[in-house]
């Protein structure tokens, strides 16, 4: 098959899966469930045209008191699906696609689309990586962006090194619902709840992610432990606005305008066990700082476990 035609086909293809997801989901700042600069390698790391990789995480994580943005409740599950199919010599294309959270349950939508280039030079690799968010807010341009640079090295035989530096600017929403009146909103709400109103949240800004990988190789197939660092900042404005005059009475204000600036750094570790056909690979990340303003009571990150399989 000519490779245009293969390269239509696949277009057509991340368009269907884009679609039969349902509707595309931003994430929000800060979420828990991140599918980049975790154990990101500049080289390509499937050995045919295409792979699929499943991962599973969870963290005892727990909702924050307070109100806003800052007491959205993180999900202790996450869950995502990946697609990703060798474009050219040295281009890659990804889908992503993960579980996210809402007031009407979970639901398996499109969070990112990658596009990565890479060379080999001497012992290293080096590669850009693209990766943007599909999910439409109404306005020009994409809710999110996140750009990377992304460096592999051979330091001996049995070690290597993954080095990742990105940013992503931020343009997120929200929905939360607020009782007017009575008891605290239900977990799964009806879709008829006159007693409750909406504010509508959201996160405009920027973020910084680096990432350091030690990788001590044990096997001629490739399988090795690692250890990571990883850190991320932002800051942002975040923006809080009743979606009616009786929800604004209730909450006390027409608008209100905050800014939020913070940041965590983890420490991640685990075992990929790899075969040309598979690999699998269990981790944990630990949380080794967190800050946050001092205004307001933010969700404190926690130990996450997971693991991924990758079919190449």
């Amino acid at each position: 098959m000519p490779a245009t035609a293969t390269h239509i086909r696949l277009a057509a293809l991340l368009l269907g899966l884009s679609l039969a997801a349902g509707d595309t989901r931003a994430q929000r700042p800060f979420q828990i469930y991140d599918p980049f600069y975790r154990h990101e390698k500049a080289g390509r790391v499937f050995y045919h045209r295409f792979a699929a990789t499943a991962e599973v995480t969870y963290s005892p994580a727990e909702p924050a008191p307070g109100e806003g943005l800052s007491a959205i409740r993180p999900d202790p599950f996450g869950y995502s699906i990946r697609f990703d199919y060798q474009l050219a010599e040295h281009f890659d294309a990804g889908l992503i696609m993960d579980a996210t959270g809402g007031i009407g349950g979970r639901a398996l939508g499109v969070s990112w689309l990658t596009l990565k280039y890479y060379r080999t030079v001497d012992q290293g690799d080096y590669a850009i990586r693209l990766a943007i968010d599909p999910a439409s807010d109404g306005r020009g341009g994409f809710p999110q962006v996140d750009v990377a640079f992304i460096y592999s090295s051979l330091l001996s035989a049995e070690v290597t090194t993954d080095f990742s530096l990105g940013v992503r600017r931020v343009r997120v929403g929200y929905e939360r619902l607020v009782p007017l009146d009575g008891p605290e909103p239900p977990t799964v709400p009806s879709p008829d709840l006159p007693n409750y109103g909406i504010i509508y949240s959201q996160a405009l800004g920027w973020e910084v992610h680096a990432a350091l990988n030690y990788n001590a190789h044990f096997d001629p197939g490739g399988s090795h432990i690692y250890f990571a660092l990883r850190g991320e900042a932002g800051s942002y404005e975040m923006i809080d606005e009743p979606s009616d005059a009786e929800t604004a009475e209730v909450v006390g204000g027409a608008s209100v305008v905050t800014e939020y600036r913070g940041g965590v750094v983890w420490l991640r570790s685990g075992l990929e066990f790899s075969r040309p056909g598979y690999s699998v690979s269990p981790f944990l990340g630990l949380p080794l700082t967190q800050w946050a303003p001092e205004e307001g009571d933010w969700p404190t990150l926690r130990l996450r476990i997971g693991l991924r399989l990758m079919i190449r």
